[in-house]
C-alpha cells in the first residue's frame, strides 16, 4: 500500500523514528501540497496517510475512514494512519499493516 506524503511535513520520517523502526529504503506513493489534498488522496483510495485527528474526525465518525494503527506522532499533534473504510486491503497493504504493527510493539489497529 503506498504511503501518501504531505510536502509540508516529514511525518512518515518522524513516525518511523518514534516507533524505533528503520524507514523503508524507498519512498512510495505520491506527495501532496497540503493535508487537505492528502486527505483527498486517502478518500480516493490512493494509499494510506498519517493525518491530523481534527482533520479526519468527521470522516472517522461517519465511517468513511478508519484508523488502521493507533500510534500517533508525538509532535504536539495527533496523526493517525488511515484508509477508506471500504478499502479491501491488498496483500501489500496487509503486509505493511502487519509490519507496522510488529515494528511498533504489537499495537492493534483501531478497526
Amino acid at each position: 500500500m503506498p504511503l501518501l506524503h504531505d510536502e509540508e511535513r516529514s511525518t512518515w520520517q518522524q513516525w518511523f523514528v518514534q516507533q524505533g523502526v528503520k524507514r523503508p529504503p524507498r519512498r512510495s506513493g505520491p506527495m501532496f501540497e497540503d493535508g487537505l489534498l492528502t486527505l483527498a488522496g486517502v478518500q480516493a483510495g490512493l494509499g494510506c496517510a498519517l493525518m491530523r485527528e481534527p482533520l479526519i474526525a468527521p470522516y472517522l465518525e461517519s465511517g468513511e475512514l478508519v484508523k488502521i494503527f493507533n500510534a500517533p506522532i508525538d509532535d504536539g499533534r495527533d496523526y493517525y494512519l488511515c484508509v477508506r473504510s471500504d478499502t479491501d486491503m491488498t496483500e501489500d497493504g496487509k503486509l505493511l499493516q502487519n509490519w507496522l504493527r510488529r515494528a511498533a510493539g504489537g499495537e492493534q489497529p483501531g478497526v
